[in-house]
């Protein structure tokens, strides 16, 4: 039960920005990340999907210091991946954060967050 820090890496070619969560097991926290001024979001998971494991993504309008989020979206619909997936996000936060439910001592993540 561990908050996952991610790793931020700057695509200078293709101006993207990804954000790496790696190794989310079942029960750890993924730290939001501030991306304000960047839309275009895709998020992208892999791994293990153990148990029930399901992966969403959740944002925040706020500024600083974030404390209230809402589920995201893909074409209307909650993303929830179960599985190795993509989805295009349809909302714009300030802040951003995965968050891992129902995964079980197996469950073994990475998820990335693309922007442009």
């Amino acid at each position: 039960m561990a908050e996952i820090t991610p790793v931020k890496f700057d695509d200078h070619a293709t101006k993207c920005k990804i954000w790496l969560w790696e190794t989310v097991t079942s029960g750890d926290t993924c730290a939001p990340v501030k991306m304000p001024y960047l839309d275009d979001a895709t998020i992208y998971s892999f791994g293990t999907f153990s148990g029930a494991a399901s992966v969403a993504l959740h944002g925040s309008p706020q500024v600083e210091n974030p404390t209230l989020f809402v589920a995201l979206t893909s074409n209307s619909l909650a993303i929830a991946h179960t599985a190795a997936a993509a989805s295009v996000v349809d909302q714009n936060a300030t802040y951003y954060k995965p968050v891992v439910s129902a995964g079980d001592g197996s469950t073994d993540l990475d998820i990335y967050i693309v922007i442009k």
